[in-house]
């Protein structure tokens, strides 16, 4: 469940006070329950670190963004990515 690499950036959920969102080095974000420490969902789709991760303001869904030159989007309940934006290389 922890990371493999440093961890870059965090994000407290604006709904829920015991869910936090980490973007990592090890090209993944993760959500916590950090009242029962538990990891809840791994996101795994990016191929490069993740250096941003924020919740939408509802706490929906998060954005992330990547060295691999993507932004996503994922919804936080079902633990998947539901769009994908490619920059420029």
């Amino acid at each position: 469940d922890e990371h493999s690499a440093a961890v870059y950036q965090t994000q407290w959920s604006p709904t829920n006070p015991n869910l936090l969102a980490t973007a990592s080095l090890d090209h993944t974000l993760k959500t916590w329950d950090v009242e029962h420490n538990k990891c809840l969902n791994t996101f795994a789709q990016h191929t490069k670190p993740v250096y941003s991760v924020s919740f939408s303001p509802d706490g929906q869904y998060l954005a992330s963004g990547s060295m691999d030159n993507t932004l996503r989007i994922w919804s936080v309940k079902e633990g998947k990515c539901v769009k994908k934006y490619k920059g420029d290389e």
